[in-house]
């Protein structure tokens, strides 16, 4: 059995999530723009799919067929740290490496939207080090709950995530500095992100 997320459940918990968003939006009297909470549900059932499907669901029959001749291959975590990113370089993977960087920076810039970038760099870090903790952690269970590794726990996809959200963190703190000098063009980011 193959638990994956269609275009239908898809649609399904995008309507789910964003209700009970507005429902908190409005019990909140949230003053970001609503626009955003959408586009965010949007990112975050993305994330999941990218990160935690589909899973393979095997009887002991099917798996032990599936396991034959590369059970000594199968990987369920890899704790030695730049073993993948060195293994990334090597191989030319360069789509994965990038992604892996860039994969929590959607969570940091709706952080600071949401906190008004009143959250110190080490708070936000912290937070969304933690979410990328908590997506290998369930790559991890996973992996052991169906006794085949689609995805492999890995300590360098947490170093790549941590590392893309710093560079998130302080390239959104630069390019505040730098709109804030503007204000007609602060005006306009503030309007566009914010009810005032």
């Amino acid at each position: 059995m193959i638990i994956d997320m269609s275009r239908e459940l898809f649609c399904i918990l995008f309507f789910v999530i964003s209700v009970i968003g507005y429902i908190f939006y409005k019990k909140r009297n949230a003053t970001i723009q609503y626009w955003i909470i959408p586009v965010f549900v949007i990112y975050l059932l993305y994330l999941l799919k990218v990160t935690l499907f589909p899973i393979f669901i095997f009887d002991q029959e099917t798996l032990e067929k599936v396991k034959e001749g590369v059970e000594n291959y199968l990987v369920f975590y890899q704790l030695k740290p730049f073993a993948s990113i060195v293994n990334y370089f090597r191989e030319g993977a360069m789509i994965q490496l990038i992604g892996n960087v860039i994969l929590l920076s959607p969570l940091v810039v709706f952080g600071e939207i949401v906190t008004r970038g009143k959250w110190r760099i080490t708070r936000m870090i912290l937070l969304v080090s933690s979410v990328s903790l908590l997506i290998e952690l369930l790559q991890l269970v996973i992996n052991y709950s169906t006794g085949y590794p689609y995805r492999v726990a890995d300590v360098d996809d947490l170093i790549l995530n941590v590392t893309g959200v710093i560079i998130t963190m302080f390239a959104l703190r630069a390019a505040k500095k730098a709109v804030s000098r503007k204000e007609e063009s602060c005006l306009k980011i503030r309007a566009l992100l914010y009810k005032e």
